[in-house]
This record gives C-alpha cells, sequence and structure tokens, in this order.
C-alpha cells in the first residue's frame, strides 16, 4: 500500500499559477492510474478509468474566479491523497464509474439497484406465504 506525502495547502493569486497547478494534479492522477486499479482490484480498462479522471476535471473547466479555482484544487488534492492512501473503500471508487450507468429518481438524483428496490419494495406483492404470515403479525 503506497503512502503519498500530502501537498502543502497553497492558494495560487494568478491564472498562471493555478492553471500549472491544475496540470500539476492532473498529471498525479494520471500517473497513479496503475497503482490505484491494483489497489481497488478494478476490473475496467485503463482507458476508462482515465477517461473518468478526465471528466472528473472537465467539470471545472469553466471556473474563471481564481479563489473557487483554488478550493477546486484543494479538493483535488484532498482526494487523491485519499485514494492513494487506500483511505477509501472499493465501493467509493465505484461510485464514479455508476454515476454514468444509473438512472435518475423523481427528484432528479441517481438510485442505485439496491435503493430503487427500496423505494418499490412497499409496492411489491409479497411472493412468500412464510413472510406474508410474519409481516401480518400471524404466527
Amino acid at each position: 500500500m503506497p503512502y503519498v506525502e500530502p501537498i502543502i495547502t497553497t492558494f495560487s493569486k494568478s491564472r498562471d499559477l493555478t492553471r500549472q497547478r491544475a496540470i500539476h494534479l492532473y498529471r498525479r492522477w494520471q500517473k497513479a492510474v496503475p497503482t490505484i486499479m491494483e489497489e481497488y482490484r478494478l476490473n475496467f480498462p485503463t482507458a476508462v478509468v482515465r477517461t473518468r479522471i478526465r471528466l472528473e476535471f472537465e467539470k471545472f473547466r469553466n471556473l474563471h474566479d481564481i479563489p473557487a479555482i483554488n478550493i477546486a484544487l484543494f479538493k483535488g488534492n484532498a482526494e487523491f491523497d485519499e485514494t492513494v492512501n487506500c483511505w477509501k473503500q472499493q465501493n467509493h471508487i465505484l461510485n464514479y464509474f455508476n454515476e454514468d450507468v444509473e438512472d435518475r429518481g423523481e427528484a432528479g438524483f441517481r438510485l442505485s439497484p439496491v435503493q430503487q428496490h427500496l423505494v418499490d419494495a412497499p409496492n411489491a406483492p409479497i411472493s412468500s406465504e412464510f413472510i406474508g404470515k410474519f409481516l401480518s403479525g400471524q404466527n
């Protein structure tokens, strides 16, 4: 299990410095992909993991406010440290890949298959005689 020393938190005052820091963070993520795949036992091709990292960076491409960019970089470094130091579990990593696959619920958020089953459970017919008696309070 690799241990990565955390980077000292710095706040850039110019767009050039924030750009350099963003590129440095992106390169750190891309270099760590083989380690991440091995440590978390991901069954995805390397290209899929690299593309997902790229999409996470693309979300913040249109940020122009320097303090907002600094905060995004701070959070990105924190995520990197947590991921590479194995402070996350495998399901935390897999959630990044499930976002594209899962359906959205009525409220606009995404539901996993287990969550969707729990939502549908009160309306589902009871198929087992034992469970039916149990839920109705019979012995």
